[in-house]
C-alpha cells in the first residue's frame, strides 16, 4: 500500500528550514573533492541548495499548476537512475496522493517532493552541475540514431552504475559546434544541458 503523507503547517515549516539549510560535509567517507565517480545511493550526497531546487522547480513547470507538477516529476522520475527511484515516490504514488488531497497546491506539493524525492530531483538537475555527458565516463555505448538535428544519440551505462541510459555526449556536441550546450565541470569532465538541444536524457530500465 502507497504511504499517504499529511502534513500540518508546523511539519511544511520544518521541512522548508532543512531544505534550505544546506549540509557542510556532503562527501562520502573517503572520497575526494573533485572525483568524478556517479552516485549509486543517496547516501553521502548533498541535497539540492534553495536555487538548485529553485532551478528544477522552473525547468520542469512545477509551480505552474497540479497538472504541470505531475507531469514534470513523471519527467523528472523517468530520467533518474533505479536508486534514486527506489528511494523516491513513484508518479503513480505521487497522484494517488494528491487526489486524496482535498485542496491541493503546488506550492505544498514541491515540498513533498524535495523531501520525499529528493534523489529524484538530484538527477533532475544533473548531480549539482548538469548532466554527465562525457565519453570518458561512460561504457557499452551504443550508437542507436540520430536527432532531427544531426545530433548522434547512444544507449551507454556509467562505469560504476548498471542503468542503461539513451543521450548523447558532450564530446560530440563541442565538434558539432554546439559546445554552447557543453559544460567542463570542475573536475575537467564534460556535462551537457539537454534543455539546449532536441535530446532528452532517459533512463532505460
Amino acid at each position: 500500500m502507497a504511504r499517504v503523507i499529511k502534513l500540518k503547517e508546523s511539519d511544511i515549516t520544518n521541512i522548508v528550514k532543512r531544505i534550505l539549510r544546506e549540509e557542510k560535509n556532503n562527501l562520502p567517507k573517503g572520497k575526494k573533492k573533485g572525483s568524478r565517480e556517479t552516485p549509486t545511493s543517496s547516501k553521502g550526497l548533498k541535497k539540492l541548495t534553495k536555487s538548485q531546487w529553485n532551478s528544477v522547480v522552473k525547468q520542469y513547470g512545477l509551480m505552474d499548476s497540479m497538472d504541470s507538477l505531475q507531469k514534470g516529476y513523471s519527467k523528472m522520475y523517468n530520467m533518474a537512475p533505479k536508486w534514486a527511484k527506489a528511494e523516491s515516490l513513484s508518479p503513480a504514488e505521487l497522484k494517488r496522493q494528491i487526489d486524496s488531497d482535498p485542496d491541493p497546491s503546488p506550492a505544498a506539493w514541491i515540498i513533498v517532493l524535495a523531501v520525499f524525492s529528493w534523489g529524484v530531483a538530484l538527477w533532475a538537475f544533473g548531480w549539482d552541475q548538469g548532466w554527465w555527458s562525457d565519453s570518458r565516463l561512460k561504457e557499452n555505448i551504443n550508437k542507436t540514431g540520430v536527432s532531427k538535428t544531426g545530433i548522434p544519440i547512444y544507449t551507454f551505462n556509467y562505469k560504476n552504475d548498471d542503468t542503461l541510459w539513451s543521450g548523447t555526449m558532450a564530446q560530440d556536441l563541442i565538434s558539432m559546434g554546439m559546445g554552447r550546450a557543453v559544460k567542463t565541470m570542475d573536475n575537467g569532465y564534460y556535462s551537457v544541458d539537454y534543455n539546449m538541444i532536441d535530446v532528452d536524457m532517459i533512463s532505460k530500465n
